[in-house]
């Protein structure tokens, strides 16, 4: 199994993750799908359209 890169966070970003390993549980999947929701939600994000909803416009 190849060693996976760790994500670069915010501090903001990575205390919410801790909190939600607090009530989870740890599970490294799970984690990393939380860590990109907290990430996100720490620091907005912004919707790219699909290239078919390119074409639609």
């Amino acid at each position: 199994m190849a060693k996976r890169e760790k994500r670069k966070v915010t501090q903001s970003a990575a205390n919410a993750m801790q909190e939600l390993e607090k009530w989870m549980g740890v599970d490294i999947e799970r984690s990393e799908k939380v860590l990109i929701v907290a990430e996100l939600l720490a620091n907005g994000y912004e919707v790219v359209p699909t290239p078919e909803e390119q074409l639609k416009d």
